[in-house]
C-alpha cells in the first residue's frame, strides 16, 4: 500500500485497486525513484494516489481467485470499513486488463442478488455505484498476455495521468 508524498487530508485522492490480471507497480527505490523515470513506480503518477493491491509483493488477489463482483465487493469493504486513508473526496479506480470485467461482474452479481442482498450495487458503463460512493474501472487495452510487463506499467501510468492529473 503506497502514499504519495503530497498527501493532505483536503486534496483528493484517487485510491487504485489493481486486478488480478493487471500487472503490479514497482517497488519504489528510496532515494532513486522520485527522479529515474525508468522505475515505473507510484511516483510516476502525476497526482495523488493511494494504491492498494498494486505493487509487488502486495500482491494477494492474484492468489485469492475472486469472482470479478468479488473484486468490487472486497473493495467496498476496504472502502466502508476506512482501510483506505484518505480524505471524503477520494475517487476510487479498479486497473484492470479484462475488457469484459464490468459485464461480467454485473452478469455475476445478478445471478447471486436477491430482493434484500446488500451492499446494492448498480452498474454502469465505467462505473460501479453503491450510494454515493462509485469505483470507476479502467481497462488497459494491452496486446500482450501476461501480468508483469513494462509496456502495460506505462500504459497504466499514461492512462491514469490522463484522467485523474490536473
Amino acid at each position: 500500500m503506497a502514499d504519495t508524498a503530497s498527501d493532505t487530508e483536503d486534496s483528493p485522492r484517487i485510491v487504485i485497486l489493481f486486478d488480478a490480471c493487471t500487472p503490479k507497480m514497482e517497488e519504489c527505490i528510496p532515494g532513486r525513484c522520485e527522479s529515474d523515470t525508468d522505475v515505473l513506480c507510484k511516483h510516476r503518477f502525476q497526482f495523488n494516489c493511494y494504491i492498494l493491491n498494486g505493487i509487488h509483493g502486495q500482491s494477494y488477489l492474484s492468489s485469492v481467485m475472486l469472482f470479478d463482483f468479488q473484486v468490487i465487493l472486497h473493495f467496498l469493504y476496504f472502502i466502508f470499513q476506512n482501510r483506505v486513508p484518505g480524505p471524503k473526496n477520494s475517487k476510487y479506480v479498479i486497473v484492470t486488463k479484462d475488457k469484459k470485467f464490468l459485464a461480467s461482474a454485473q452478469n455475476e452479481w445478478q445471478k447471486k442478488v436477491k430482493k434484500r442482498t446488500r451492499p446494492r450495487l448498480n452498474f454502469g458503463p465505467n462505473c460501479v455505484k453503491n450510494g454515493s460512493k462509485v469505483i470507476y474501472v479502467e481497462c488497459i487495452n494491452s496486446r500482450a498476455c501476461g501480468s508483469d510487463r513494462c509496456d502495460d506499467r506505462t500504459a497504466i501510468i499514461n492512462r491514469l495521468n490522463e484522467r485523474f492529473a490536473s
